[in-house]
């Protein structure tokens, strides 16, 4: 409440200097940036006009209208159409926040979809992650098999394992094992200690469900605005085709960029695992607590910054 406050008098007294509002100040600072995107979500997230606005960019979220939001941010906040920089900078925060809410989407899409042990395609995924973790071995039982303890799996059957977070537990594991072998293979090991073991498979399926609820917490909104400016310089001021978060290409950089976290994740918990030196599993819970603690302090929701 207190912040709330001493935000809107800062704001105020800017707005009187300047004569601009706080959008068209951070709009007319020239080219358009991720940090920009930003600036300009969290104006309008604590701005009583825009809630209206800011409920169908990132409470829900929905895959907006650009042009139309835009017009609306305009006339809420007085700005006038002739300021061509403004209005353009401002089309670009649009689409980066668009992207955005796609990413989670496609995230949250992954999350629901089952894991299908019929499934030709889920299956070659399955195999891959066993290969990518010995890649010289094969599994003497097929695909329900004791074997697959060895990675961490709570049972034979890891489509039980994949239950709570759907095909995305599976895509983020696979993800971190062939992008970071040398980092994965050193995270299974730990992993397998004889004194402080914890499962592999099944540390990573809970870490999927923490970086979904960070995504859905709006924790990683600046992170991957960055991630998403990254790759839009390759399609720069495309609009013939819908802007950049039409872009498929762009939307696929968001999406790793999204399991880019996850694998960060994983390694930060593997990290203070060994630090904690844990007598055995037992600990785990309260270790996994702190680390869930400090990931929020890394990656503050917007409400908190």
């Amino acid at each position: 409440m207190v912040k709330t406050y001493w935000r809107s008098v800062y704001k105020w007294v800017l707005h009187f200097v300047t004569g601009k509002g706080e959008i068209q100040r951070f709009c007319s600072s020239g080219w358009h940036t991720a940090s920009m995107s930003f600036k300009v979500l969290i104006s309008m997230y604590y701005s009583k006009q825009a809630r209206s606005v800011i409920y169908s960019i990132i409470r829900t979220p929905e895959i907006f209208d650009v042009s139309d939001t835009t017009t609306k941010v305009c006339s809420i906040k007085n700005i006038s159409p002739k300021d061509d920089v403004v209005n353009l900078n401002l089309v670009h925060c649009m689409h980066g926040l668009r992207s955005v809410n796609v990413v989670i989407i496609q995230i949250q899409r992954l999350a629901s979809s089952s894991y299908d042990s019929m499934n030709e395609g889920h299956i070659q995924r399955l195999n891959h992650l066993w290969e990518s973790i010995f890649p010289n071995r094969r599994r003497n039982g097929g695909m329900i098999t004791a074997e697959w303890g060895e990675i961490g799996f709570q049972g034979s059957d890891p489509a039980t394992d994949f239950r709570g977070m759907g095909l995305l537990g599976l895509v983020q594991l696979l993800y971190f094992t062939t992008n970071y072998p040398s980092k994965a293979r050193k995270v299974l090991l730990s992993s397998n200690h004889p004194r402080r073991f914890y499962p592999f498979a099944a540390t990573g399926i809970n870490i999927t469900s923490l970086i979904l609820e960070f995504l859905n917490q709006q924790r990683f909104h600046e992170k991957l605005l960055h991630t998403l400016e990254k790759g839009r310089t390759a399609i720069f001021s495309d609009f013939r085709n819908g802007g950049p978060s039409e872009n498929l290409d762009l939307i696929e950089a968001g999406t790793n960029g999204v399991h880019e976290l996850y694998c960060l994740f994983f390694y930060e918990f593997h990290l203070l695992w060994e630090a904690r030196d844990p007598p055995n599993v037992m600990s785990f819970q309260a270790i996994y607590v702190d680390f869930k603690r400090a990931m929020r302090k890394q990656f503050p929701s917007l409400e908190e910054i």
